[in-house]
């Protein structure tokens, strides 16, 4: 399977009008510090007929005007903390082509050539990043990448039904309502005492019988 990439690039929120009052910045919560601080992946095939990259690009700018973490990029704010920058520089979105059909793909035995099929996260700056590929059959298997420090399996579940609304021209069912007050106070430095766990082998509750 060869994949060739055709195109990437940035979407930004698409508002309707002025941009919302928001504050510069969000503050990590005490789990999102201490969550896996990498890319989560989901994927998604679409049988044919399937819906334009124009459509795909269209819908994506829409639903980023309401999750503006996903257009964000990681930073810190005065203190040194690490927060979500609400800056707009928006998602990756990357097109791409394959020369086999899916059905041959998804019969084959697992290799590292799948991992060609999702957006690369190799020094990746974007929190949320997304590849479509179409195949010879005119099927598209679309990947999906976030940062797990700014979107857990809920929320990602939320943005990516809210982009399926939009791009099929259903308004958004499930928007975000966030103010100032809905961010916590994160605490500064999340620790646990070490001291306070304890723990008994699994051999000393095993009775032997003769």
């Amino acid at each position: 399977m060869k994949i060739t990439l055709t195109s990437s690039r940035l979407v930004k929120p698409a508002y309707n009008g002025n941009p919302p009052l928001k504050p510069q910045h969000v503050p990590l919560s005490v789990f999102d510090k201490v969550a896996c601080k990498d890319h989560v992946g989901a994927v998604y095939i679409f049988s044919p007929p399937t819906p334009s990259s124009e459509n795909f690009i269209k819908g994506l700018s829409i639903v980023l005007s309401q999750y503006w973490e996903l257009a964000g990029r990681l930073g810190t704010d005065d203190m040194g903390n690490t927060v979500i920058l609400l800056n707009d520089k928006g998602a990756r979105f990357v097109e791409a082509s394959a020369d086999v059909d899916l059905q041959s793909v998804l019969t084959s035995q697992p290799s590292k050539d799948i991992e060609s099929l999702y957006p690369s996260i190799q020094g990746v700056k974007e929190l949320a990043q997304v590849q479509i590929t179409r195949f010879t059959c005119g099927s598209l298997l679309l990947a999906f990448t976030a940062d797990h420090q700014v979107a857990d399996g809920h929320a990602i579940t939320n943005f990516l039904v809210a982009w399926s609304q939009v791009t099929r021209g259903i308004s958004m069912g499930c928007v975000p309502y966030m103010t100032e007050e809905h961010y916590s106070n994160p605490v500064i430095h999340p620790w646990y005492n070490t001291s306070t766990v304890g723990w008994s082998t699994l051999q000393s509750h095993i009775v032997r019988e003769a």
